[in-house]
């Protein structure tokens, strides 16, 4: 087998792995999470969530006030919401954008929860989960060990 033709394959292999995980990880937890939406609309369950705290977070062990610092990077809000006469909370991650900004976040986010776990509940701009960067990452991983793997597999085989 020519070199040429063994790093087409290895590369096809790497190709397919990414696009794979691309759909498992990306896509396919937006459809996901559209069909929650979708079933919360559907369901009336919806609610007006309203600032409860805010929390500055200058270093990952470490909260301070958040009145006492003049720029916030990162804070932590914490949002209350009624479902049946009972209270539920909605935590959320605001950063700040560019240099010298503080975080802003607004003083009434709109929740849609889950009509059997109204503590389950999501935010349309929600995004703050690190969990799709870590899976592409892994993803990136696996897809250049299987590489690997594939190419010494092809030299053993016709050498």
């Amino acid at each position: 087998m020519s070199e040429d033709l063994r790093l087409t394959l290895v590369t096809a292999l790497g190709v397919i792995i990414l696009a794979v995980g691309y759909y498992l990880i990306i896509l396919r937890r937006d459809k996901k999470r559209q069909k929650f939406f979708d079933k919360a609309n559907k369901n009336n369950c919806t609610a007006v969530a309203n600032l409860s705290k805010v929390t500055a977070i200058l270093k990952k062990t470490k909260n301070i006030d958040y009145e006492k610092v003049e720029y916030l990077k990162i804070v932590a809000v914490k949002y209350e919401y009624t479902v049946n006469d009972r209270k539920y909370y909605k935590k959320y991650i605001y950063r700040a954008r560019g240099a010298n900004n503080s975080a802003t976040y607004p003083d009434k986010i709109f929740v849609y929860y889950d009509e059997k776990r109204p503590q389950k509940a999501k935010t349309k701009g929600e995004d703050n989960s690190l969990k799709p960067a870590i899976g592409c990452l892994g993803t990136f991983v696996i897809a250049c060990g299987v590489m690997l793997a594939f190419e010494k597999i092809l030299i053993a085989i016709f050498g």
